[in-house]
């Protein structure tokens, strides 16, 4: 099973996918992917096209993207919904979640980390 790759929108701190990668992640922020200013759905897009899920703190809207996707049959790489906290539990919930998830497990799935 493949470790998952990580898209981080424009409402995550762009920090998170450096301090990712230094714990050896692979993952990229809207500021680095060059997708500032993308809508919501665009943003997604974007994420699909690079077999990536998506992490945002955007809840309402990505669980609504998700529901539309899920009965069209639009197929994506996840989209994991992590509600804004300190910066330290970020990163530490974050690490947490990636040492035991796959591309498997997140794949057409909304999951909220904890």
């Amino acid at each position: 099973m493949a470790q998952i790759k990580l898209y981080l929108d424009e409402d995550v701190n762009p920090l998170l996918a450096r301090d990712l990668r230094r714990r050896g992640y692979d993952a990229v922020s809207a500021s680095e992917g060059a997708t500032l200013g993308l809508s919501d759905r665009e943003q997604l897009d974007f994420a699909r096209g690079q077999d990536r899920a998506l992490l945002t703190h955007n809840r309402n809207d990505f669980l609504a993207i998700a529901r539309e996707y899920a009965i069209k049959k639009i197929s994506h790489s996840g989209i994991l919904y992590v509600p804004q906290v300190k910066y330290g539990q970020l990163l530490h919930r974050m690490v947490h979640f990636l040492s035991s998830a796959t591309d498997a497990t997140v794949r057409d799935t909304f999951i909220w980390i904890r």
